[in-house]
């Protein structure tokens, strides 16, 4: 996000609508291989390590990493094609597309290798060199006017990244029925990968078919914002998610209700005030972190604001992906159609509304592949949901009144104010035992970390 906060605020909106359409070209191409490259080598080398076979590991690395490469050479040839000639910007920027594509590519094969062995402070530790190193590298691209090299910063940090991590002395071969299990897994995690994540980068690739420049900028620095906020939410997940595992593979199946419950109210009850009160200071935050040439994407943030919300939500994905083997395809039959929903909406509105097509199109995705998996795990288990449904529809609620007394109030600040006010007030009466339960978990947790 740093370094769309940068090119923003010094090259204003246009060059961040370039910059954003092809970042989310090649963060979507890679979705279709090298991203499940990377589950896969997390995975697989995780299991022969497990099994104490550390030969069946580097043989593992070395078949994931020849395909994910192959993968990725691919993809970085289309992703030159499309920019040099559907998006009309020369040659050059499409080698600069296939440069960032490929590397990027790698940076996700290389990030999964580093998971499957077990190297977290190594992960963190290469992160934070290579957004550095790219981070000072824009620094002097834009400090010299270099704006055809905008993405080479970029380029070389996911290059870094892969290249520390690459294993250019692996040996050892497959044998051909775990070629065939490894093949299988990319393809089925690529699809539900794409249909799950796919939508909102090709919400900003289309919308350069019929949006300004900046208008594509003010929706790039809108998503920029907004996605970071469903990270917290996914990080407790995360750590409560494994219990939930747990309980369903050792046979108790009312613990796994009741920890599914508990999961859904605490990520609602400390979650939701967040994107609440981003949509209410939505043109005040464009403000602040992109600047006032930015405070017309407002609208934007606070659509991308209720979608992110719901999408984070999900304790009914790690039900169904954590547990029996139908609830991978369930999902995945749930994000393709909201992916076909979604483009079909943003097809009929992008040409009449331009980038708020986009965004109302990836809303309309979000909200169903998130409503779909709570109404068949609240049916599957007969989760007691009807109170948690109750509180998320009163937010809603809320937040769609307050927008309308924005509208009357032009925007003012003492409205926001006492709109956020009371929202937290509501909203701590009819969460108080959530509440309660949340901060339990969290002392019993931190105390089990020790």
């Amino acid at each position: 996000m740093a370094y769309s906060i940068l090119v923003g605020r010094i090259l204003g909106p246009a060059a961040l609508g370039e910059l954003a359409s092809v970042l989310a070209l090649s963060s979507f191409l890679v979705l279709f291989w090298p991203s499940a490259g990377g589950n896969a080598a997390g995975k697989f080398i995780a299991m022969a390590r497990g099994e104490g076979d550390l030969n069946s590991a580097r043989s593992t690395q070395r078949f994931v990493a020849v395909s994910s490469a192959i993968g990725g050479a691919i993809l970085a040839v289309v992703a030159s094609l499309v920019v040099s000639f559907q998006f009309g910007a020369g040659w050059f920027a499409g080698l600069m597309a296939g440069a960032l594509t490929l590397s990027l590519a790698g940076y996700n094969f290389s990030r999964g290798l580093r998971v499957g062995y077990g190297h977290f402070r190594t992960t963190a530790l290469w992160d934070i060199i290579a957004s550095t190193v790219s981070l000072t590298l824009l620094t002097g691209v834009l400090v010299a006017g270099w704006s055809a090299l905008l993405l080479a910063p970029l380029i070389t940090g996911y290059a870094i990244f892969a290249i520390t991590a690459w294993p250019f002395g692996s040996v050892g071969r497959l044998d051909s029925v775990r070629r065939k299990e490894i093949l299988r897994f990319t393809a089925w995690s690529s699809l539900n990968i794409m249909a799950a994540g796919g939508l909102l980068q090709l919400s900003i690739v289309l919308a350069r078919q019929w949006a300004s420049t900046a208008e594509l900028g003010f929706y790039g620095a809108a998503v920029q914002l907004a996605t970071p906020a469903s990270m917290l939410s996914s990080a407790m997940l995360t750590a409560m998610g494994p219990t939930l595992v747990t309980r369903y593979a050792s046979g108790d199946l009312t613990g796994m209700r009741q920890e599914l419950a508990r999961i859904m109210n605490i990520t609602v009850a400390f979650f939701m005030p967040l994107f609440a009160i981003g949509v209410f200071w939505a043109q005040a935050v464009m403000f602040v972190v992109f600047g006032p040439d930015f405070a017309a994407g407002a609208v934007y943030l606070g659509l991308l604001f209720i979608a992110v919300s719901a999408t984070s939500f999900n304790a009914a994905n790690a039900r169904l992906n954590g547990t029996e083997a139908r609830g991978i395809r369930e999902l995945a039959a749930v994000n393709v159609v909201s992916l076909v929903l979604g483009l079909a909406i943003m097809a009929w509105l992008g040409p009449i509304l331009g980038a708020f097509g986009s965004a109302v199109g990836y809303m309309t995705g979000a909200l169903v592949s998130s409503v779909v998996p709570f109404l068949i795990v609240w049916r599957r288990d007969s989760m007691p949901w009807f109170p948690v449904l109750g509180r998320l529809l009163t937010a809603y609620v809320l937040m769609a009144g307050a927008l309308f007394g924005q509208k009357l109030t032009d925007g003012s600040q003492w409205w926001n104010v006492a709109c956020t006010v009371a929202f937290i007030l509501i909203w701590s009466l009819i969460n108080r035992a959530s509440f309660s339960s949340g901060l339990r978990w969290a002392k019993t947790f931190l105390h089990r970390r020790r």
